[in-house]
């Protein structure tokens, strides 16, 4: 598989009660996985101050491609929190997995 980073633009959803979304179309294939998250994820901090960012998301979507959608939610979650350890966050850290299985077949 291949990662591609969907780019977005405008402000963050809930701030404003109307706003314009751009419309972007893709065309899914089976077994297609779409991750959505929130800017904490990425902007996660560790001690340090380095920020899980999102080649460690691509990496860590990619390695679990294969698993079911909640299995990837699991090991992003997982990555995020090994990454932070007992650091606190400042923002909330929210993922959706769509995991396209293909046609529904009729039987």
């Amino acid at each position: 598989g291949r990662n591609q980073l969907l780019k977005g633009s405008g402000v963050a959803l809930g701030v404003i009660e109307e706003i314009t979304i751009d419309r972007q179309e893709i065309r899914l294939r089976p077994q297609d996985t779409i991750v959505f998250y929130t800017d904490g994820v990425t902007e996660a901090i560790n001690e340090i101050y380095d920020e899980f960012g999102v080649e460690r998301l691509k990496y860590v979507a990619a390695a679990h491609q294969s698993k079911p959608a909640s299995h990837i939610t699991q090991a992003i979650a997982q990555a995020v929190s090994d990454h932070a350890g007992e650091t606190p966050q400042f923002d909330d850290i929210t993922l959706v997995i769509l995991k396209y299985l293909g046609k529904r077949r009729k039987a």
